[in-house]
């Protein structure tokens, strides 16, 4: 969630993000797989199918596509010559989703985006040169991933909101002078429009009045919109009054009335819902949650995805209330404001999370019809996507296939038969297979992913599953088989653990055991085990292995690896020999996690804990969220870092005092270190 409401949440995201980016295998995996396969972009019709045009339904039956632009929209209207024919009797055709709020800071957003039908998202700050890379990537054609439109690098002041250390470096604006040039460089960069961080309540600075007006003038006169991050209730109204085009959130705080609904109705601003992120961590419906026990969603739920959608919600402060956002959002409406349905999606749930946004909109008291053009015609327009966002001739054919009506029943935008992007049919099988094997890994191990040279465009074949089970009383047996072939120098296939995503805090630090041990059966091949240090681009280390007919155990030292395991980026156990493989792993221990299993959040020097895994060490000792961290093992602790670097000179199974503020009283806590989820 980009744009979060508190430095807590704010850092525990970012933090988050980075595992996702250091470990995006899947979709790595995918992105090869699919990219590699050419676009057939073949004529089609559909007929006998509901079609929402992008406002309303109406009275018509099918819809003919040819190369990739709809061609032809009525009642049993003429198919295009060799067109395949796609009977849509009670299904419903809208045009794709587009999300109006994401951050696209891996690939991944745009990936599952599109998975769950939004053909379209608009970023709302990211890498600018990472922009630039998918930009040239999806004017070749990448069939893969969702369209998008970005931000670039969003416009903050000194210690503002946008500014922290785990995000992008931004160079902050200092006043007025600034701001033709600071728009210059974005445009330079490739900003679609312009995002400026005004304010984020007390814990940031504010930006002026007068520099935030600059921007907006600088804006204007080279045609780019101004959309802007605001977070207090005078803030709302100095971001409207300022001419801003758009609010990047709806309020979630009581505004003055009438006021506020006059400027905005007047301004003729527009704002992007993001209901779903202060229902989620805010709220009491937690509809994000629900997601992953969503049959029509849940099999295309990554690991990573699972995990972010299952987190617990946050204790709500005083000034913030899921009410007053859902009646802003009322308030808006009825004022004639146009809203734009947006998640503030960063990373994979992506997608998924559009979906519950729309059931929160119609929720809220927008008509599914409504909700419906707030997530296709409403923001084409407003962000003049003048190709898409409605189901016309000469239209794009980004096109979203469902069962059931949507306009009666909003949640059937979840049932999806079929997903084009430009005409091109979005290969959600292939995708789904994927997840399913990667989830599999994961039944193994946090932090597992299939891994094979598709990442580099080779030819090899990888095939993940699970049984339980194994030698030595393990719980579950990963049998990983596959083809290796030619195609790059060298080929591989196989699977690898990325410790940067397992569990809370640590990082790469599996220093707590020794080595890497496991048991291992299979074809009586040998198979190489390597170790990357760092960030993964150093010389890294190897040493082979057999995996016999019975099971034999395999014990590596760090030692032999040049590591001593408090720096390892990647374990990758692959066959590299040409041909069919298969090996089997069981109770695998890829060095030793020394894990709490809770994520911390800092503000000027104070540690407090925002989140514990359920059943995890500090689960079972009764450290609770909110509680805030001033001693750890006797030490003071007055950092995140801190806690990382004392937890680090532990061992695993000791026993470890930690000194906690609770409602204002000190508490001793004792801990057991694990070695990771149960």
């Amino acid at each position: 969630m980009g744009n979060v409401l508190c430095y807590m949440t704010y850092a525990h995201m970012i933090r988050r993000l980075i595992r996702i980016a250091a470990a995006i295998c899947a979709s790595l995996v995918i992105a090869a797989a699919t990219s590699s396969q050419p676009a057939m972009r073949g004529a089609f019709v559909i007929r006998n199918v509901r079609i929402f045009v992008g406002e309303k339904i109406i009275d018509a039956n099918s819809v003919a596509v040819l190369d990739g632009k709809i061609v032809a929209v009525g009642n049993n209207v003429t198919s295009p010559p060799a067109a395949q024919v796609i009977d849509g009797t009670g299904d419903t055709l809208l045009p794709g989703l587009i999300d109006a709020h994401v951050h696209a800071w891996v690939r991944e957003v745009l990936e599952m985006g599109l998975m769950m039908g939004v053909t379209t998202e608009l970023d709302m700050y990211m890498d600018w040169e990472t922009a630039q890379k998918w930009k040239v990537e999806e004017a070749k054609g990448a069939f893969d991933i969702a369209d998008f439109r970005t931000a670039g690098t969003a416009i903050a002041v000194a210690k503002g909101h946008g500014t922290e250390p785990t995000l992008p470096p931004m160079i902050p604006i200092r006043g007025p002078a600034d701001a033709q040039a600071f728009v210059d460089e974005r445009i330079a960069h490739g900003s679609d429009y312009i995002k400026v961080f005004y304010d984020n309540g007390p814990r940031f600075a504010a930006m002026s009045k007068e520099t935030l007006a600059a921007i907006v003038k600088a804006a204007h006169a080279l045609g780019k919109m101004v959309v802007i991050h605001v977070f207090s209730a005078q803030g709302y109204l100095d971001a409207v009054e300022s001419g801003a085009d758009g609010l990047a959130h709806v309020p979630i705080v009581k505004l003055p009335e009438p006021a506020f609904r006059n400027a905005a109705k007047s301004h003729h601003i527009f704002a992007l819902t993001t209901l779903g992120f202060t229902d989620f961590f805010f709220g009491s419906g937690r509809l994000w949650a629900k997601l992953p026990n969503d049959r029509s969603i849940a099999p295309y739920l990554g690991p990573l995805a699972r995990q972010d959608l299952e987190q617990p919600g946050w204790n709500t402060p005083e000034h913030i209330s899921y009410a007053d956002n859902e009646a802003n959002l009322r308030t808006l409406r009825d004022a004639g404001v146009p809203l734009l349905a947006g998640t503030d999606a960063n990373g994979v749930q992506a997608g998924a999370i559009l979906h519950a946004e729309l059931e929160l909109m119609v929720n809220a008291g927008l008509t599914p019809s409504e909700t419906l053009a707030d997530a296709t015609s409403v923001p084409a327009k407003i962000f003049s996507l003048d190709d898409r966002g409605r189901i016309a001739p000469g239209m794009r054919a980004d096109l979203l296939l469902v069962r059931g009506d949507p306009t009666k029943n909003i949640r059937a935008t979840r049932d999806i038969v079929a997903i084009w992007k430009q005409g091109v049919r979005v290969n959600r099988e292939s995708y789904r297979d994927r997840v399913a094997q990667q989830n599999d890994a994961w039944r193994f191990g946090a932090g597992w992913e299939p891994w094979s040279d598709l990442i580099f465009k080779g030819h090899s074949k990888i095939r993940v599953s699970t049984v339980d089970g194994g030698p030595n009383r393990a719980p579950v047996t990963m049998i990983v088989s596959g083809q290796v072939n030619s195609g790059i120098v060298p080929p591989w296939a196989g699977v690898a653990y990325f410790p940067h995503v397992t569990y809370r805090m640590a990082d790469g630090d599996i220093s707590g055991r020794p080595q890497i041990s496991f048991w291992t059966r299979g074809d009586g091949k040998t198979y190489k085990l390597i170790l990357f240090r760092g960030d993964g681009t150093g010389t890294p280390k190897s040493r082979y292995f057999q995996a016999t007919r019975v099971w034999t155990r395999v014990a590596i030292p760090f030692s032999e690896l040049a590591s001593n395991g408090r720096d390892v980026y990647e374990i990758l156990l692959a066959s590299v020999s040409p041909g069919d493989f298969h090996f089997e792993l069981s109770d695998m221990h890829p060095g030793g996690r020394r894990w709490l299993g809770v994520q911390l959040g800092e503000e000027s020097k104070v540690v407090k804990l925002v989140e514990i895994d359920k059943n995890s060490p500090a689960d079972k000792a009764g450290l609770k969220v909110g509680d805030t961290i001033t001693a750890f093992n006797g030490k003071p602790v007055a950092s995140y870092q801190a806690v990382i670097r004392f937890l680090g000179e532990t061992q695993i199974h000791d026993q470890v005092p930690i000194d906690i503020v609770r409602d204002g009283k000190h508490r001793t806590m004792t801990v057991e270190i694990g070695d990771g989820p149960q």
